[in-house]
């Protein structure tokens, strides 16, 4: 069994010590480190090569995104996943968007549950990509995350064949995909648009289709990631 090493940064200690409680039993997770800034962030990564960073989201959001690049640039093999909580939705879009941009595995909020952490920590080893949110993001129920079981070669083949079988975005759906990437929900899509709520939610069903993915935060994320939005 391979023991996953996790280091946990943030501002707060009573916030470090509550996260350490969870995870201190778990058996195949060690808590090899904690970090209380960007600086100590890089001297533990160099320290102990963690595979997974839990960072929380500093009073300065540059500095969390600055946080995850050298993160990366230090050790891109290590798995970061930002912990925050908003409550307007357009805010949280945009910090996840510009999270995984800057190469976080994902985000969860800072009330996710123990088991939910845990499952994060375990899914973020094997690659998989985390979206736990409260966004205000309609109809959304949560899948499993992405966990490719196939090496990287073969999954990309894969999607690629896929997205080929799929017909493209018409300029509407275009439209309907950068308001949801911005965190709207179905009625704002309408009121930006001018169209009913029921016809903004029959966009999101075939954006979400038509990426391929299994609900409209994995849509958003990958349209990110593939740059169909700018």
């Amino acid at each position: 069994m391979e023991l996953i090493r996790v280091l946990l940064a943030h501002e707060s200690a009573v916030v470090r010590e509550g996260l350490l409680s969870m995870l201190r039993t778990v058996e195949d997770i060690e808590v090899v480190g904690q970090a209380h800034d960007n600086l100590q962030v890089l001297e533990k990564i160099v320290e102990h090569r963690p595979h997974v960073v839990l960072a929380g989201l500093h009073a300065r959001y540059m500095d969390t995104l600055d946080a995850i690049r050298r993160i990366k640039h230090a050790s891109p093999d290590t798995a970061v996943i930002v912990f925050a909580t908003y409550e307007d939705g357009s805010t949280a879009a945009h910090f996840i968007r510009a999270g995984i941009s800057a190469g976080a595995s994902g985000y969860i909020p800072s009330t996710v549950s123990e088991d939910r952490l845990i499952h994060s920590i375990r899914t973020a080893r094997k690659g998989g990509l985390l979206i736990e949110s409260t966004l205000p993001w309609e109809d959304a129920p949560l899948g499993p995350p992405i966990r490719p079981s196939l090496s990287d070669d073969e999954l990309a083949d894969i999607q690629t064949a896929q997205q080929r079988m799929l017909p493209p975005l018409t300029p509407r759906q275009k439209e309907v995909l950068r308001l949801l990437v911005e965190g709207c929900t179905n009625k704002q899509i309408g009121e930006a648009l001018s169209i009913s709520k029921e016809t903004a939610k029959k966009h999101v069903q075939s954006i979400i289709f038509r990426l391929g993915v299994s609900d409209r935060t994995q849509a958003a994320v990958k349209a990110i990631r593939d740059g169909r939005v700018s």
